[in-house]
């Protein structure tokens, strides 16, 4: 096991004790034996990212903001359980450590067939709300 940053319980309680709503924090979860390395090697885990929507958005009816995200959202903590949890979590090391855009991330071509395409996967499964409107993120895999 591996990870980095904030948990998804960590995040919540840090967004809400920073006046935030907890409703910022979201989850992306995949198995790596979905992949088509973790198939090919029988791989057994997963892996989690924990991301906070960020941007101009019209929250609580406050008036402040667009209505829509504008900046999308930055990835605030990483699990991976699994063989080669610790090579997999470079990546996302230097991904919430500098606070790279989701939709950077997104954008990324992840290698085939790796585990580290997973990351890719999870990401997607944000959606543009959270990674930003122009992502262009789809399935990785």
């Amino acid at each position: 096991m591996a990870a980095v940053g904030l948990s998804e319980g960590e995040a919540r309680k840090a967004v809400e004790h920073g006046g935030g709503d907890a409703s910022e924090v979201h989850v992306a979860r995949v198995d790596l034996g979905a992949s088509s390395r973790g198939w090919i090697d029988e791989v057994r885990g997963h892996l989690t990212l924990v991301a906070r929507a960020e941007g101009n958005a019209d929250e609580k009816g406050t008036g402040k903001g667009s209505g829509t995200r504008t900046s999308g959202g930055v990835l605030i903590g990483a699990a991976v359980v699994g063989p080669h949890a610790g090579e997999i979590l470079g990546a996302l090391t230097v991904a919430v450590h500098a606070r790279v855009p989701l939709a950077e991330l997104a954008r990324i071509p992840w290698a085939y067939p790796t585990l580290h395409r997973s990351i890719g996967d999870a990401i997607a499964q944000f959606g543009s709300d959270v990674i930003g409107a122009e992502s262009g993120a789809g399935p990785a895999s």
